[in-house]
C-alpha cells in the first residue's frame, strides 16, 4: 500500500511525457533541391500544439511555434543557387537533411510520354552510361489515387542524384529536359516526376474546378462524399465485363478445363507430352517449334526450396512477358499483368510454399511477334521479399511448356478489359498526387498528356479542362507557396498517330492539336511541337530526346532569358492571293529561315479548298525567308489551307535550325462538339 501511494505521488510530481515528434512531408530529404531566388515554404507537424520549431539552412535560422492542430511552417528567404546544405528542423526531435542545394525545380506530369522511364526509351539505353550528374536530382511520386485532397505524397525512395541506375527508372523527359537545363545553365536541377500512365485530364482536376462544370458536379460530390466510390465501380465492372472476358477465355484454352486434378495451373497434372523450352527466351527465333505461334501457352517451372528461403515470404521476377500472363505457384494465383511493358513481380507468401519441391506455372497469351519471356537471365529469380536480403535463387534454363489455342485456328478473343477508374475519374490523381505538392516552391510544371481524350468531338471538352487546369494549378500554387507570378506552364502537342491519309480528311487528333495550340497564347505557357517525333504503330514516341531538349526550349525562352532563334518554330501568321489563283503564307518565328525537310525539297502536308470546296493536296514551295506559295491547278478561287492536318500526316515544314512548323488550318469547319458549360475563369481571361 505504501509503495502505491509513493508511485502515485511521483507520478502527480513528475507525469510521465510522451516525446514530441516533428514531421516533415515526404517531398523533403537528403540530396533535396530547394527552389533558388524565392521564398520557400517549409512546413511540418509536432505532435503537440505550441511546440517550438527551429529551422536552419545556409547559416540563418528560422523559428515558429505549432499552431493548435499542431502543424507549422516557416518562410525561408530567397537563396541564389548553389551550395551543399544541412537543412536542420528541430523541436523535441531533430531532423537534419544533408546535400541539400538549392536551383530549380519543375513538376513534371502527365501520362504515357511523360511516364516512360529512360531504360525503355529508344533513345535511352546509351544516354543511361552518361547520366551522372549530381547537380540533377530525380525524385518520383509514387502512383495513387484518392476521393479527397491528401496532406502527403508517397514515395519509396526520396530524392535521387542522377546516374546511371538513378535515371533508367525515371521519366525519360523529364531526365532530357534537366539535362539541357543545366547543360545550358549549371543551375542545379530538381525533377519531381508526378505521371500516370493512361490518365485523363478530368484526373488530373481538383473538385473545386470540375464543380464549376455542370455535367460533372454530380460526379464529383458523389466521389468526394463516397470513400468507397471506386471500390464499388471497380466491383461492378469486374462482375460484368472481366467476367465475359474469362468465360470466353476458359471455353477457348483447355488448360482452364475441368481435368483430373484440376486445369494446368495444378501441380497434379500429367505433363509427359509437355515440351521444354530455355527461358528467359521469344520463341520469334527461326526454327523455334512456335516461330509463327499466336495465341496461349503454359509455362511451368519445378524448384526445390532452398534452405535460406525457408519460412519466408518471396519474391518471383520473371523479367517481360508478351502479352498477358496469370502466374501460379504451387495452384495458387500470385499475380497477373495485361501489358507486355512491365516487368513481372510477384510476392509470393509463405503459406503457399512447402518444404522441398514447389512449382511455377504461366500461363502467357501473346498476339503476334516476339511471344514468351522477353527479359534476360538475371531477371528470372526467386528472392526474399527483405529487400536487404542478397541472395538471388535463378529460375533461368529449362521450362516445360504446351500450347493452349491458336489465335489463327480459333475466335481472336478480345483485348482484356481493364479498370481504369483510378487514372480516369474526376480528381483521383490530383488529390493523390499534386494536391500535397503545392506548398512546395518550384519553378514551373512539365505537362504531356491528351491521348486519352482524344475522340470525335472532344476537342472543345478537352480545351475547357486543360484551360481550367493551367489555372487552378497556378492559383493552388500562388495560394500555397506564395509565387507571386504566373507560374509558368510547359507542355507537349500531340505527335503523330497511325496511317497516314491518302487524300485530305477529318482528324479528331488534329482538333485537338489546334486547341493545344491556342494556349501557347497565354503568358508564361509554352508548347513543344512534337508531330515529327510520332509513330505510326504507338501514340507514344519511343525517342525522349528530342520532346525533352524542345520543352527545355520553351523553358529557357520563357524562363531564362534565352532568345537563341534555335529555339523557336515556325507558326503561320497571315494569307494573300499572289499570281491570281495562288495562296502566298508567311511565317513568323522562323530561326535562321524555312527548310523543306526530305531528300527531294519540295513540302508535303498542304491542303487548300476554295469556298464551299473539297480540301485536296496542294502544291507547294518555300518563297524566300519566311514565305509559302500554295496552289492546284484546278482552283480558280481558293480561300482555305491547311497545314499537317490529319492523325499522321506527311508534313516537313521546318527551321534550318530543325524545328517543325506549327500545324494550322484557316477554316473553322470542324468543330463538331460545343464546348461544355463552366463558371470556371478561362486561363486566357488573366
Amino acid at each position: 500500500m505504501k509503495t502505491s501511494i509513493i508511485l502515485l505521488f511521483l507520478l502527480l510530481v513528475f507525469p510521465i511525457t510522451t516525446q514530441a515528434e516533428i514531421v516533415l512531408p515526404k517531398i523533403f530529404g537528403d540530396n533535396m533541391v530547394l527552389q533558388r531566388d524565392r521564398q520557400v515554404v517549409i512546413w511540418g507537424r509536432a505532435t503537440t500544439k505550441g511546440e517550438k520549431i527551429v529551422v536552419k539552412i545556409a547559416g540563418k535560422a528560422y523559428r515558429t511555434r505549432a499552431e493548435v492542430d499542431s502543424t507549422w511552417r516557416v518562410v525561408l528567404q530567397p537563396t541564389k543557387a548553389g551550395g551543399n546544405y544541412i537543412l536542420e528542423i528541430s523541436g523535441e526531435n531533430k531532423i537534419a537533411f544533408r546535400n541539400v542545394t538549392f536551383g530549380d525545380i519543375w513538376i513534371c506530369s502527365g501520362q504515357n510520354n511523360m511516364d516512360m522511364p529512360l531504360n525503355k526509351a529508344s533513345d535511352g539505353r546509351a544516354e543511361m552510361l552518361k547520366a551522372e550528374f549530381p547537380m540533377i536530382r530525380l525524385f518520383t511520386v509514387k502512383k495513387n489515387y484518392s476521393s479527397k485532397p491528401l496532406q502527403d505524397i508517397e514515395s519509396e525512395e526520396g530524392w535521387l542524384l542522377s546516374d546511371i541506375e538513378t535515371a533508367a527508372h525515371f521519366s525519360a523527359v523529364g531526365y532530357f529536359f534537366a539535362k539541357e537545363i543545366f547543360t545550358q545553365t549549371t543551375v542545379p536541377i530538381g525533377i519531381v516526376q508526378a505521371t500516370y500512365n493512361g490518365s485523363k485530364i478530368e484526373s488530373w482536376l481538383s473538385a473545386d474546378v470540375l464543380k464549376t462544370f455542370p455535367e460533372l458536379r454530380e460526379k464529383v460530390e458523389l466521389i468526394a462524399s463516397n470513400p468507397n466510390y471506386l471500390k464499388e465501380k471497380k466491383e461492378e465492372f469486374e462482375a460484368t465485363s472481366q467476367k465475359k472476358w474469362f468465360e470466353q477465355l476458359e471455353s477457348l484454352d483447355e488448360g482452364f478445363k475441368d481435368s483430373i486434378g484440376g486445369g494446368w495451373e495444378s501441380p497434379k497434372i500429367n505433363t509427359k507430352d509437355w515440351s521444354e523450352m530455355y527461358q528467359p527466351r521469344v520463341w520469334s527465333a527461326k526454327g523455334h517449334e512456335l516461330a509463327d505461334y499466336s495465341g496461349s501457352v503454359w509455362f511451368r517451372k519445378k524448384f526445390v526450396m532452398p534452405t535460406f528461403f525457408k519460412n519466408k515470404d518471396l519474391v518471383l521476377s520473371l523479367g517481360g512477358l508478351h502479352d498477358y500472363d496469370f502466374t501460379y505457384v504451387n495452384g495458387k494465383k500470385v499475380g497477373q499483368t495485361y501489358n507486355s511493358e512491365t516487368n513481372r513481380i510477384y510476392k509470393i507468401p509463405k503459406e503457399f510454399l512447402r518444404e522441398g519441391e514447389n512449382e511455377i506455372v504461366v500461363f502467357s497469351i501473346h498476339f503476334g511477334g516476339a511471344g514468351g519471356f522477353s527479359g534476360i537471365a538475371d531477371q528470372v529469380y526467386l528472392r526474399s521479399a527483405d529487400k536487404e536480403d542478397p541472395i538471388r535463387y535463378s529460375l533461368a534454363g529449362n521450362w516445360k511448356f504446351k500450347a493452349g489455342f491458336q489465335l489463327l485456328d480459333s475466335k481472336n478473343i478480345p483485348t482484356y478489359p481493364i479498370f481504369h477508374g483510378e487514372r480516369n475519374e474526376p480528381t483521383l490523381l490530383y488529390n493523390a498526387m499534386i494536391a500535397p505538392l503545392q506548398k512546395f516552391a518550384v519553378k514551373g510544371i512539365l505537362w504531356s498528356q491528351g491521348e486519352a481524350n482524344v475522340g470525335v468531338g472532344k476537342a472543345r471538352q478537352y480545351q475547357a479542362f486543360f484551360q481550367s487546369l493551367i489555372q487552378d494549378w497556378r492559383e493552388k500554387w500562388r495560394q500555397q507557396s506564395g509565387f507571386l507570378e504566373e507560374l509558368p506552364f510547359l507542355y507537349t502537342q500531340l505527335a503523330g498517330y497511325g496511317k497516314g491519309s491518302s487524300q485530305p480528311a477529318e482528324s479528331s487528333w488534329s482538333e485537338m492539336r489546334e486547341v493545344q495550340s491556342l494556349m501557347a497564347k497565354t503568358k508564361n505557357v509554352g508548347m513543344a511541337i512534337t508531330l515529327d517525333l510520332g509513330e505510326e504503330e504507338s501514340m507514344f514516341f519511343r525517342s525522349k530526346r528530342e520532346v525533352g531538349k524542345r520543352l527545355a526550349y520553351q523553358a529557357l525562352k520563357i524562363c531564362y532569358a534565352k532568345t537563341n532563334s534555335f529555339y523557336t518554330s515556325p507558326q503561320f501568321e497571315a494569307m494573300s492571293i499572289t499570281d491570281g489563283n495562288k495562296l502566298k503564307l508567311t511565317f513568323r518565328m522562323v530561326g535562321g529561315g524555312l527548310v523543306a525537310k526530305n531528300q527531294y525539297g519540295y513540302l508535303e502536308g498542304f491542303a487548300i479548298a476554295e469556298e464551299n470546296g473539297k480540301f485536296q493536296w496542294a502544291k507547294a514551295y518555300i518563297s524566300g525567308y519566311n514565305t509559302v506559295i500554295v496552289s492546284h491547278d484546278d482552283m480558280k478561287n481558293p480561300a482555305y489551307v491547311r497545314y499537317a492536318w490529319g492523325d499522321n500526316p506527311a508534313a516537313n515544314l521546318f527551321t534550318k535550325e530543325g524545328l517543325p512548323a506549327l500545324p494550322f488550318r484557316t477554316d473553322n469547319r470542324l468543330y463538331t462538339a460545343t464546348a461544355p458549360t463552366s463558371v470556371a475563369k478561362s486561363v486566357q481571361d488573366e
